[in-house]
């Protein structure tokens, strides 16, 4: 009994510290996203930034960009 409420546990942990890398990765590429448009970088080239440094598909990089986009909208 207690081996299976330890490990339980440790599932439990594990799968809290993958969410929260996929989190921060998230805020990672917002952050990127945000500081290249004040910088006035053209959408085509943050998408290649994205792709390149966060191997991630440009599918993934147009929807992240358009989610911080819309975001940055909102708040204005």
């Amino acid at each position: 009994m207690c081996k299976a409420w330890d490990d339980q546990k440790e599932a439990g942990r594990v799968e809290g510290r993958a969410e929260g890398r996929a989190e921060g990765r998230t805020e990672g590429i917002f952050t990127v996203i945000r500081i290249l448009l004040q910088m006035k970088i053209s959408k085509e080239d943050i998408l290649s930034k994205l792709v390149d440094n966060f191997s991630i598909s440009e599918v993934q990089a147009n929807q992240y960009y358009n989610q911080c986009e819309q975001a940055q909208l909102s708040k204005a």
